[in-house]
């Protein structure tokens, strides 16, 4: 399983400094505003991250995981925002 954990989650840094991050890594973000505290779905075939406020409420420290897709191709798997 892969995992990243991302230190532009950690408490303090803007969002300015969160789509730095996320344009340096080739994460591209859809159109939802990028807002700390959500949770994402995270499309590993194309990059891609979608954050929205449907998706349950978060907390501050994040793991990042293709194990949806390893068992669905294609599928989003989500980011998961844990404290």
């Amino acid at each position: 399983m892969k995992t990243l954990r991302p230190a532009w989650l950690l408490p303090g840094l803007t969002e300015p400094v969160l789509h730095y991050w996320l344009e340096t890594n080739n994460i591209s973000v859809g159109e939802d505003p990028l807002r700390i505290g959500l949770h994402a779905a995270y499309d590993w075939k194309h990059n891609h991250i979608l954050l929205s406020p449907k998706l349950p409420q978060a907390h501050r420290f994040a793991t990042l995981t293709h194990e949806a897709v390893l068992k669905r191709p294609g599928f989003c798997s989500y980011l998961f925002l844990r404290g």
